[in-house]
């Protein structure tokens, strides 16, 4: 009886654990950097993320879909800000990290959500050399940029959370996949090291989303 008394204790007190972690809203009043943000994956976090109280920075390259989101973020209650940005390159990178910290004063979350998805044979390389190297500018040197613009300011904050988006092509391969596929891996593998190199001070998260037909990143693929 004294067992099954503990038991039916313990299973109370982790069901109130779970109650209390999931109603507490840890998003309310972050400053959060979301990448690719005008459209997909990056959109959709970036209005939710919103929903809930925190203060978003788009950056992605295309200024009119920025603007637009921004606007139905604002139109909504939501409190959100742009930034053109091409991750690919280092300068930009920086760019959006410092408008991040002068607009709100720190950088609480980066989400390095940019990316493409090339998908093609290597009997196809004619048609598919430059999307390839592009993947990579993007998927593995924008993430690398988007950490290191980050870096100081969460170390120096001693706090912050970046979000690395990798993806299920990353956990086998699949033929037609092999330059999206290493870039993802890439990522997890980044995501790892640097979560060992934080001091603890940084979260680390990486995400592996299987395939969303509707998002644009499906437009992307050479070899349909």
């Amino acid at each position: 009886m004294t067992h099954n008394k503990s038991i039916r204790q313990e299973v109370i007190e982790l069901e109130t654990y779970k109650s209390n972690y999931i109603q507490k809203n840890y998003v309310e009043g972050k400053v959060i950097i979301i990448t690719g943000a005008s459209s997909g994956f990056g959109k959709l976090t970036a209005k939710r993320a919103a929903e809930m109280g925190g203060k978003i920075v788009l950056a992605a390259r295309s200024e009119e879909k920025l603007k637009e989101t921004v606007a139905e973020i604002k139109a909504a209650g939501g409190e959100a800000s742009y930034i053109v940005t091409d991750v690919a390159k280092k300068d930009d990178v920086f760019a959006m990290a410092k408008f991040a910290v002068d607009t709100y004063g720190r950088i609480d979350v980066l989400v390095n959500n940019a990316g493409t998805m090339p998908l093609a044979f290597f009997s196809e390389h004619e048609q598919a050399l430059d999307k390839w190297e592009q993947c990579i500018d993007i998927s593995i040197k924008g993430t690398i940029f988007g950490i290191s613009a980050v870096y100081d300011q969460m170390i120096k904050q001693e706090k912050g959370h970046i979000i690395n988006i990798s993806s299920i092509y990353s956990n086998h391969p699949v033929i037609g996949g092999c330059v999206y596929q290493a870039s993802k891996v890439a990522v997890k593998y980044i995501s790892d090291t640097l979560r060992q190199e934080a001091y603890g001070k940084i979260k680390v998260t990486c995400v592996k989303p299987t395939g969303v037909p509707t998002t644009p990143l499906f437009d992307c693929i050479i070899n349909q």
